[in-house]
């Protein structure tokens, strides 16, 4: 079983490390294409703090299948996985993606709009109703499919925004550039949380930049948001990369591909908020334990 598995890896703890988790699924997903980068797709989507707590993980995302024999348990991630890449599931986030644009909509509008009875979830029966003109009904079926994670037959505002990232972050781009482009510039974006021209976004800066606009989104949103900005996946996003950001279209064959800053970015962001040194940054985290590697902190 994948939890027992993860148990006797963790030695018990409740939370795997990126190479836990690695060593766990790069087992079980064994030569299926493009293995390294969906391992980091599908733990960016479900990491927690940098650790991917996996009982909870697994089981709102594949249920009871988790608990099956290894071999059902690896068909079971693959066809997951193939969902996720699916060629006909982007064509079809990409026209709900074209339309939402051209009404200026976003998934939230969209929500609210297909949730009539105000329940906070939508069944198979309010999408098809609400995306009947956008969509035909087979693809409402495969759209569906592809947002409910935890196969209950309903879709949360969260699984919603996880499960079509880049519509909402296309959506927000869009709402950025008619501010920003059309209003004060980048230049004076910068100069609001204080860095010159030659100066780079954080992202704790980044944020700060866009909460001036969006001061309701969620840390995954925002997470999305700068994957998009952080093409060279530093964990800083120059003038030249913000503007370019902002005229740069979010497709959805990119997918906002897992980069090296969802691992640095936020030890780095917490040192220098903090005004902590790596020695500290390591005993904050071993909490007097000597199984971290210094050097691998730094």
């Amino acid at each position: 079983m994948v939890i027992s598995k993860f148990r006797e890896v963790t030695r018990g703890a409740p939370a795997a490390t990126f190479e836990q988790y690695r060593a766990v699924f790069g087992e079980l997903l064994n030569g299926i294409a493009n293995q390294e980068q969906e391992l980091g797709a599908f733990w960016s989507k479900h990491n927690q703090g940098g650790v991917f707590y996996y009982a909870e993980e697994l089981m709102n995302t594949f249920g009871s299948r988790a608990q099956q024999q290894p071999h059902t348990d690896a068909a079971t991630y693959r066809r997951y996985l193939q969902k996720m890449a699916d060629p006909r599931v982007v064509r079809i986030k990409e026209k709900l993606q074209q339309h939402l644009l051209k009404n200026d909509l976003s998934l939230e509008n969209l929500f609210i709009f297909i949730d009539k009875d105000r329940s906070k979830t939508i069944t198979i029966e309010e999408m098809s109703r609400g995306l009947a003109s956008i969509l035909q009904s087979d693809e409402i079926i495969v759209l569906f499919d592809s947002i409910d994670d935890d196969r209950n037959k309903i879709i949360t505002y969260e699984e919603l925004i996880s499960g079509c990232a880049q519509i909402q972050t296309s959506y927000i781009v869009y709402k950025m550039r008619q501010a920003i482009l059309g209003g004060a510039g980048v230049k004076q974006v910068f100069l609001s949380v204080g860095l010159a021209e030659t100066e780079a976004l954080d992202l704790i800066k980044f944020e700060e930049v866009v909460r001036l606009s969006f001061d309701q989104l969620s840390k995954k949103e925002i997470d999305n948001l700068f994957r998009h900005f952080d093409r060279r996946g530093v964990g800083q996003v120059t003038m030249e990369e913000f503007n370019r950001g902002l005229t740069q279209q979010v497709t959805l064959d990119d997918r906002l591909k897992f980069t090296l800053h969802d691992f640095i970015t936020p030890l780095q962001t917490l040192a220098r908020a903090r005004n902590l040194t790596a020695s500290t940054i390591f005993d904050l985290f071993a909490k007097g334990s000597q199984s971290l590697s210094l050097a691998s902190v730094k």
